[in-house]
Order: structure tokens, then sequence, then C-alpha cells
């Protein structure tokens, strides 16, 4: 943490962190090993996952805005609670404790 670095601010950086790593998780689950030391991911997946990308969010299904909103509540909840106390520090989350699907 730097000087400038807010408690508001770690917590954030640690849900991006918690997404990032949960989506390379499921990207991994996909992927294969493939010659060398390169990854593999099956057409399928990138022919959905590069639909997705272009894709507005209005336009995702529900499922795929359920998805994103799971991720939102995390936020919100975030924002919640530096609102609701401004002079307490917001606890991380062991990554022991965080959400795995």
């Amino acid at each position: 943490m730097t000087t400038q670095d807010t408690p508001l601010e770690e917590r954030i950086a640690q849900i991006c962190h918690e997404q990032w790593a949960h989506w390379m998780h499921y990207v991994f689950t996909k992927a294969f090993a493939g010659p060398g030391h390169s990854v593999c991911i099956p057409s399928p997946f990138k022919s959905r996952w590069m639909k997705q990308i272009k894709t507005p969010y209005a336009e995702l299904t529900e499922q795929e805005k359920e998805s994103d909103r799971e991720w939102a509540r995390k936020y919100c909840d975030a924002f919640a609670q530096w609102e609701n106390d401004l002079d307490a520090p917001l606890p991380l989350i062991p990554p022991n404790q965080a959400k795995k699907d």
C-alpha cells in the first residue's frame, strides 16, 4: 500500500484481483496444453467469448448480466461499507474465505 492508497482503494483492488483470478481459473479449466509451452483455447469458447467482448451490456443475456451483477454487488458492498464508516478501514477478506465457484 502506498501513502496515497486508501482502504477503499485497497478493497476495490482486492475485488478486481478476485474477479481476474476467478476468470483465469475458469479459462484454464477450458484450455488445454498445446505445443511447447502454449495453452490452447478450444474454438467454441473463443468464438463465444469474442462475441461477448463485442456485445454491449444491454444486449447480453440475463444469465450473462447476472454474472456481471454478482461482481457489481461486491463493489457496491465495498462502497456502502466505506460510506457507513468513513473513519474505519475496510477489512480485507482472507483469500481462503473468498467465494470460489
